[in-house]
């Protein structure tokens, strides 16, 4: 475990771990009993075999900052029956998925203190992330989870799913209600909350609608854009590629490639460029003979997304093709076409 100084690149001091022990997960956690003083916590386990899956012990470990932030010193550790494979900040404390639980520690002078635990999540806890008082909970086989935690009760209840199982790679949160994520089958999916406005929010909820409904959640996300990329999905983050530019999902895959999801922002440029796509899978068919709308709905149907490298291969075919897209599309010349797919490119770039 090695603090690494980001003006020289170098690592100022490390940390070994003994007894053939591994770190699988770390955050960064301020806790409110502390002040603004930042923790770094790390999740480890000793003697891990993937498969059959065992370990021997696992532990959740808290390292204070010392020397400028250039050195660790390691405070406390606490024992779980689980795997920690993810770790988050929230309202001033630490959540943790440990197995199939989701705990919320507090830090003590011995070891970490449990507040509370919500149970039975289908497989394990892959990812955490937060935003306000939500909690939003990737398994590693069944998709996103959507939570919410009452102080009061010191319960946390979830109050959404996804009905479609994803196998959770990689994500990133969009909005309040919306989250990006990849999938290990390659799938890019864009899963969103849409509440009635009589429902209200979940914090006003009285606590038996929060029961199940069919050995699920009680309200379902809906998955608005779903994209077969090809390749596994291992990261996402939402950012800007230039000073003042429209924010954008940028995405890297098992295979070296960096993707980016552009969104539209008028339904004429989503008229046009869904009318350019249809126009070139008829004419410029893939070299092996694929249904290109086949293979971008290989897992579940692809909607709500258009494939621009499809678009990107315009210029590339017969003019008289282009010609005859162009009549149809702008009524111009080809170069109308080219025009507008370099505004949506310098939108970005």
């Amino acid at each position: 475990l090695s603090p690494v100084c980001l003006g020289s690149l170098r690592r100022a001091a490390s940390i070994e771990f003994e007894d053939n022990e591994a770190a699988f997960s770390l955050a960064m956690v301020e806790f409110a009993k502390r002040g603004k003083e930042k923790f770094l916590v790390v999740g480890t386990a000793k003697d891990y075999e993937l498969c059959p899956r065992k370990w021997s012990a696992c532990y959740v470990r808290v390292y204070q900052f010392y020397d400028g932030y250039r050195r660790l010193r390691e405070i406390h550790r606490t024992k779980t029956e689980d795997l920690p494979l993810a770790l988050c900040q929230y309202k001033g404390m630490l959540l943790a998925g440990i197995g199939k639980t989701l705990r919320l520690y507090d830090i003590g002078k011995k070891k970490l203190l449990k507040k509370c635990d919500a149970r039975n999540f289908p497989q394990m806890i892959r990812v955490i992330h937060t935003s306000g008082h939500r909690i939003y909970v990737g398994d590693a086989c069944e998709g996103f989870h959507y939570v919410t935690y009452r102080e009061n009760e010191r319960q946390m209840y979830v109050f959404a799913d996804q009905p479609v199982p994803r196998f959770v790679t990689s994500s990133c949160i969009v909005d309040y209600n919306t989250i990006a994520l990849g999938d290990k089958f390659g799938n890019f999916i864009v899963t969103r909350l849409n509440l009635k406005k009589d429902e209200g929010d979940e914090t006003s909820w009285h606590h038996a609608k929060f029961g199940s409904f069919l050995n699920a959640a009680p309200s379902k996300l809906l998955d608005p854009i779903q994209f077969h990329v090809g390749e596994t999905v291992t990261s996402i983050q939402k950012a800007r590629l230039r000073p003042g530019g429209d924010e954008v999902l940028v995405y890297s895959t098992i295979m070296g490639a960096i993707g980016v999801m552009v969104p539209f922002k008028t339904k004429p440029d989503v008229e046009f460029f869904t009318n350019l796509e249809q126009h070139m899978r008829l004419h410029n068919k893939p070299i092996c003979g694929r249904d290109h709308l086949a293979f971008r709905s290989y897992y579940t149907p692809v909607c709500g997304t258009i494939d621009g490298d499809m678009c990107e291969q315009y210029s590339s075919i017969d003019y008289k093709k282009q010609q005859s897209i162009a009549t149809e599309l702008v009524k111009d010349s080809p170069a109308e076409v080219v025009k507008m797919m370099e505004g949506i490119r310098t939108m970005v770039l």
